[in-house]
C-alpha cells in the first residue's frame, strides 16, 4: 500500500472517498434489494 500511496497519494485518497461515497453506498442498496428484510428500509 505504501508503494500505491507513494506513486500516486492523491489519487489513492480521492479512491477511497470515492469508495465511501459511491462504492459503500451502492453496496448497501445492493445488499438491501438481495435481502428481503432489509426492503423496508430502501427507498
Amino acid at each position: 500500500m505504501q508503494s500505491v500511496q507513494w506513486a500516486q497519494p492523491n489519487l489513492t485518497v480521492h479512491e477511497a472517498e470515492v469508495s465511501a461515497v459511491w462504492v459503500e453506498p451502492r453496496r448497501r442498496a445492493w445488499h438491501e434489494r438481495a435481502t428481503p428484510r432489509a426492503g423496508a428500509l430502501s427507498s
